[in-house]
């Protein structure tokens, strides 16, 4: 009797703990970063638009993401989003003509796991 019992409780610890894990969601932004001909880097993040995906409950999350517009190079920026947790998982590098000018690109996918609870 003791074991059934002991097998009862030890299920519904398991249960009450599987009711209770959080569900993990993964999202990704893109960083663009563009050397122009003058030789000064511009980037720029996209962390998408569609309500369903990218609105975070935390205001603090877009706004420390914004802020990688402010690094003056790929590897701060690189670095920046590291610090926020985010994973660097493709880099591209595309040579676009801009006014017949070449200048280097580079295209950054960056993915982060959230919980559920952390997007709308």
């Amino acid at each position: 009797m003791k074991i059934n019992r002991f097998t009862v409780l030890l299920a519904a610890i398991l249960l009450i703990g599987n009711v209770n894990a959080q569900t993990k969601v993964a999202r990704f932004c893109k960083i663009s970063i563009a050397q122009e001909k003058r030789g000064v880097e511009v980037i720029n993040i996209d962390y998408g638009a569609a309500e369903n995906y990218a609105v975070f409950n935390d205001s603090l999350i877009t706004t420390n993401l914004e802020k990688v517009k402010l690094t003056s190079n790929q590897l701060d920026a690189f670095n920046y989003m590291g610090s926020l947790g985010w994973e660097c998982i493709s880099i591209v590098s595309v040579i676009p003509q801009y006014h017949g000018f070449p200048y280097d690109k580079f295209v950054c996918i960056f993915k982060k796991v959230f919980t559920k609870e952390d997007m709308h």
